[in-house]
This record gives structure tokens, sequence and C-alpha cells, in this order.
């Protein structure tokens, strides 16, 4: 007579599989967050600048036009530099300020990106500025090498 008795040996180690399973979701939930959520707001911040870079160029451009038919010399029309750079942000959908100073123009935008996978965390997204300046040049400044 054969007896046949299946014995597990026993171990403290029950249920240690579905812990690390667990564990490594929450690990795995947590890179992909950080992966695309943190890609979206180096995304959002590099729109933000391109925008601010643009924006100050668009008011740079605003030569005064008196000036220059008075013969006098080539500057900026400060309140068209700023309501140009300012336009061109709202158009863009950004907040932001703008300045004039001389013959150049500063701007600031105001940036903002949502998490979707962060949020699971308490991490709502993120908020930033960025500044860009521009300056209005007239003819050939100097020599290229």
């Amino acid at each position: 007579m054969s007896a046949r008795t299946s014995r597990r040996p026993h171990t403290d180690e029950a249920g240690s599989v579905t812990a690390m399973v667990a564990i490594f979701a929450v690990a795995l939930l947590l890179v992909a967050g950080l992966v695309y959520d943190g890609g979206m707001i180096l995304a959002s911040k590099r729109r933000a600048i391109n925008t601010a870079e643009q924006a100050a160029r668009a008011g740079a451009q605003e030569v005064s036009i008196a000036s220059v038919r008075a013969g006098g010399p080539h500057r900026l029309d400060p309140p068209a530099a700023r309501a140009a750079a300012l336009a061109y942000l709202g158009r863009a959908g950004y907040s932001g300020a703008a300045r004039v100073h001389g013959d150049t123009v500063d701007v600031d935008v105001r940036w903002s990106q949502p998490t979707i996978i962060l949020r699971v965390i308490g991490i709502g997204g993120a908020t930033g500025s960025v500044a860009a300046s521009a300056r209005s040049v007239h003819g050939v400044t100097s020599e290229d090498p």
C-alpha cells in the first residue's frame, strides 16, 4: 500500500508574491507618471518659451513711424511694441507681461500644465513663468566672421 502524502513545506512567505506584485504595480504607475506627465510638463514649458520669444520679436518690429519719417533715429514705438507683444500672447493663449526699454522688448509668460497620471498621488500639475527678450536693430551692426 502506497501512502502518498503531499506535504508542502511550511514557510512564512505565504502571500509575499502578491505584496511584491502590488509594490511593482505602484512603482510602475509612478514611473509611467513621471515619464508621461514629466514629458508633458517639459513640452509645455518649451512651448511657453517659444511663445515668449515670438511675442518679444513681434513687439521688436514696432518701429516708430514718426521718427523714421522725420529722418530721426530708428527706435521703437513703446506703446505699439507692448501692445503687439501682448496681442501675440493673447492669440497664442498665454497670459503675461511685456515691457519696452529703449530698443529691447522683454516678455514674461506664465504657463501651467495639469497632470494626468501623477494626479493619483496628489500632484495636480506644474506652473511656472519664462522670460524672453528681443532687440530691434536696423541695418548691419557687425561684421560676420
